[in-house]
């Protein structure tokens, strides 16, 4: 969006019209200011009666100020954007007066997010590649929903809309140099798309509104691929063929499209050590060409800081942009390496990414938001929002039953509100806030009572999803959903969030202790200030690297906040070391390091199975256990002696070292994980009860009201889910350490949880239609349906509870009466792995069954492995061979 040159002037009201009065230099009439000056028009009972004068000042970016003296009112603003949100506010207040003018006040306004957007997919069910057609996405060629959103957009201060695809170029501009591109697209589909395209980001830009759209590396049009023997889901390596084709397509777009920015995935298909090449050779100078200068955004996705910093510089405007938790929202606090991101340029935009966690339920406690939004910003470095709607594969509709016609803006409309008030000023009065909210609620629901209960139980139940996550943390990613539930073997070794602050001891820590009768309080520390200062940029205190060879680039930073800062938590605070070795130049690379004095020292890889050289023997390896946004670390540290050490790591990783001495600051006191559990379950109970007022008193919206109540008693399911799954984790590790020790009480907790597995899957069955859009990956790697409900989840949770009932002599007396469901035979995912079905256990051994699963024929398996929905001695046989030779 260009920006424009502003002469102040006076506008005034005559008869029922407005009449603008300012002189731009060399553009006409700004678009943004025509539609602020219609809107406003509109607002007022008597615009004959009101003199408005404009002018624009040196401040601040889309930054205002109105002051009413009688019926005289003056708007200053920074820019046109700053005339659009002053009128807007104007006439929102003249709205709530009947048409009248607010009597004589003033008001200042600037935001404190410069970027502050959604997003919109043109992809579905976890795939990118979908064509953009009337029938895959009608909604794209809806020209009156679109001006419904773009209103409510504008009217909460949004400012950009982030289009996702794989590669969406080809279905908007016409390349004649690659027919074959276009092969299955008609010429009036191409039109039409171009055409309303164009129309959209003219109806954006009145509302300063920037279209963004995003896609992957190396990605080309399907019919591209097809034609020139390419995988069909991207490249990994650039070709000529590759970055021609690129070029072209982003040269043509741009040209076209001059006010619509770039949002580029470095990765998913892209190997690392290109990701800076192909941003730099090709992509930045095809838009260097058009002569334009749109805005372009880089996601965290797919590169690292180091090549980052080979792209910084080399174009304006540039934005970062990296995710808030992972695709989850964990916690109120960002995970912190967005601050290193934020350095890069300067403009760094914090990505609420799917929150798959909270999925999908209605979820907008205010309180919690705009702390998230001040983590952003200072613990982040953000300058900008990236805010996903609730349900972005399904978009614009969600799945709520009976109606899943329900466009997103109108169902989850609080939850953008929220983001979109504290993403421009994070800063508000809480006890102020609370008073607004309650306004706002009184509104909606028509009743000041039921208002203050749905307030009240949005805040109670805030944590009560998040802090579920960080506890268990399966994976990071949108294809686990916490509300699917876990396995029992899943729950024993669930290792907590690896990235985000807290005070409860992980669950396996806390399993271990007690077996000892040692557990008390929780030994999980606090960030601790840092204790070691960098001595020099080789050395970190009482630690010292003294070479590092092949690694093809070497940072420090002040904190331990790195690869999802899955660290220690005593590191945490600490000056670390990070490099890495991905160009595969040199192959394997090596540390030398000396301690001066004995120290405790981390190393955290970004995969797993690192060939070690001779390790120390009591290293202390965490396998697999800390996802990076979908990708597996292996962390190992221990106390060290003075002297000299020496670890080797292989081409394409990177990696984090650090030091502490052991004598460092005692372990702080926490809550065991059943402390931690009980309180989220008594928060979700006063959520509930809260609701249930709430409903009962509204008068208005009260088929949403209705929703929140349940919403709520779905929650509290969950909580209790997990409470029940945790107390047979403890029960049933009690009976595997003492053979002694009784089955019943895991038996029990596990019928319990199972209960309550069955009264979520009743009540979801009239709630929602699904629960997630994307295949699951946990606790099943492979459902075989998608988009799946909880009731394709529950013969699982029932054969786990008929599985361990079986192993109790005699029966165990129980309150419950289980419905024993066969396990279903799963279908292939076409994914190669190994897929977890259920499990057997005696005394002294938990077993796993397991299915073969590959993008390959069956026959690149053993051949008893296969899925043939029978697991005997041959397949035990053959998984231990595939074990045995690292799979």
């Amino acid at each position: 969006m260009s920006p424009h040159t502003f002469i102040p002037r006076s506008l005034h009201l005559v008869a029922a019209s407005i009449i603008l009065l300012v002189v731009q230099t060399g553009a006409a009439e700004d678009p943004r200011v025509a539609f602020a000056t219609e809107r406003l028009c509109a607002a007022l009972a008597d615009p004959a009666a009101v003199t408005i004068h404009t002018t624009t000042v040196e401040a601040a970016s889309e930054s205002y100020t109105l002051q009413v003296t009688g019926n005289v009112v003056y708007v200053t603003g920074a820019d046109p954007a700053g005339i659009l949100y002053g009128c807007l506010d104007l006439a929102r207040r003249v709205q709530r007066l009947g048409g009248r003018l607010p009597e004589d006040f003033s008001v200042q306004e600037s935001p404190a997010l410069s970027l502050r957007g959604t997003c919109i997919f043109l992809m579905k069910l976890g795939s990118y590649d979908y064509p953009v057609t009337p029938q895959e996405f009608p909604f794209f060629y809806d020209k009156a929903m679109w001006l419904d959103y773009l209103d409510f957009l504008v009217e909460n201060r949004f400012n950009y809309i982030a289009f996702w695809n794989g590669h969406p170029f080809d279905y908007f501009v016409k390349l004649e140099q690659y027919p074959e591109a276009q092969s299955s697209l008609s010429p009036q589909l191409l039109e039409e798309n171009h055409d309303t395209l164009l129309w959209l980001a003219t109806e954006a830009e009145k509302r300063n509104i920037w279209l963004m759209f995003q896609f992957y590396n190396i990605h080309t049009s399907p019919d591209f691929a097809r034609a020139h023997g390419l995988p069909l889901h991207g490249n990994s390596a650039p070709t000529p063929l590759l970055a021609e084709y690129t070029s072209y397509c982003i040269e043509k777009f741009v040209s076209e499209f001059p006010s619509i920015g770039l949002y580029i995935c470095p990765g998913e298909a892209l190997r690392l050590q290109y990701t800076d090449g192909w941003i730099n050779d090709v992509i930045l100078p095809a838009v260097n060409r058009t002569g334009r200068n749109p805005p372009i955004m880089i996601r965290a996705w797919g590169i690292d800081l180091p090549h980052m910093a080979k792209v910084a510089g080399h174009y304006t405007p540039l934005y970062t942009e990296r995710k808030y938790n992972v695709e989850m929202l964990a916690s109120d606090h960002v995970d912190p390496e967005n601050l290193d991101w934020s350095k890069m340029t300067g403009q760094h935009v914090v990505n609420v990414h799917c929150i798959a966690n909270l999925e999908p339920f209605r979820w907008s406690p205010p309180s919690y938001i705009q702390r998230c939004l001040q983590s952003s910003r200072s613990e982040g470095g953000a300058t900008g929002l990236h805010l996903y709607p609730r349900k972005a594969w399904r978009w614009p509709y969600g799945c709520d039953l009976p109606d899943a016609t329900q466009v997103q803006w109108k169902r989850d409309w609080m939850w953008f509100e929220a983001w979109s008030r504290y993403a421009w000023n994070p800063d508000l009065d809480p006890g102020e806030e609370q008073v607004y909210w309650r306004a706002r609620l009184t509104e909606h629901f028509g009743d000041r009572s039921a208002a203050e209960k749905f307030l009240a139980s949005q805040e109670a139940a805030a944590d009560v999803l998040p802090g579920l996550q960080r506890l268990i943390w399966l994976g990071g990613d949108n294809h686990t959903v916490l509300s699917a539930g876990i396995l029992l073997p899943q729950m024993l070794a669930a290792p907590g969030a690896p990235f985000l602050r807290g005070r409860v001891m992980r669950i396996p820590t806390y399993l271990a202790a007690s077996r000892t009768g040692k557990t008390g309080k929780g030994t999980a520390r606090e960030p601790a200030p840092a204790v070691l200062a960098p001595a020099s940029v080789t050395a970190t205190g009482a630690g010292q690297v003294l070479d590092l060879v092949a690694p093809d680039s070497l940072i420090f930073t002040d904190r331990a906040y790195t690869f999802g800062n899955a660290v220690p938590p005593e590191f945490i605070g600490l000056p670390t070391i990070r490099f890495s070795n991905d160009e595969g130049k040199r192959g394997q690379a090596r540390i030398r390091f000396r301690c001066d004095e004995p120290v405790r020292v981390f190393v955290a890889f970004n995969r797993p199975n690192i060939n070690w050289a001779d390790p120390p023997a009591d290293w202390t390896f965490y396998l697999d256990g800390y996802p990076f946004e979908g990708v597996s670390l292996e962390i190992a540290w221990r106390e060290y002696p003075a002297g000299d050490g020496e670890l080797h790591f292989p081409t394409g990783t990177c990696a984090v070292m650090g030091f502490a001495r052991v004598d460092g600051p005692p372990p702080a006191p926490g809550q065991t994980p059943v402390e931690f559990m009980a309180e989220l379950v008594d928060a979700a109970e006063t959520a509930l009860s809260a609701a249930t007022l709430g409903a009962a008193r509204a008068t208005r919206n009260t088929t949403e009201s209705a929703a929140l109540s349940a919403d709520a008693s779905a929650v509290l399911l969950v909580a209790r889910f997990y409470q029940n799954k945790l107390a047979a984790a403890l029960a049933y590790d009690a009976w595997q350490a003492d053979a002694s020790a009784p089955l019943g009480p895991a038996v029990d907790a596990l019928g319990a949880s199972l209960q309550n597995y069955r009264q979520l899957t009743a009540l979801t069955r009239t709630t929602y239609e699904s629960m997630s859009d994307v295949p699951m990956w946990y606790p099943i790697r492979n459902l075989g349906v998608c988009p799946f409900h909880w009731s394709d989840m529950l013969p699982y949770f029932e054969s786990e509870y008929a599985n361990l009932l079986a192993q109790v002599t005699p029966t165990p007396t129980t309150t419950h009466t289980p419905t024993i469901t066969p396990t279903p035979t799963p279908t292939s995912a076409g994914r190669g792995d190994l897929w977890h079905d259920g499990w057997r256990n005696s005394r002294d051994l938990l077993c796993f069954s397991f299915f073969w699963q590959s993008d390959e024929t069956p026959s690149s398996a053993p051949a008893d492995l296969v899925d043939d929905g029978v697991i005997n001695q041959e397949d035990l046989l053959a998984l231990a061979e595939l074990l045995a030779g690292g799979l």
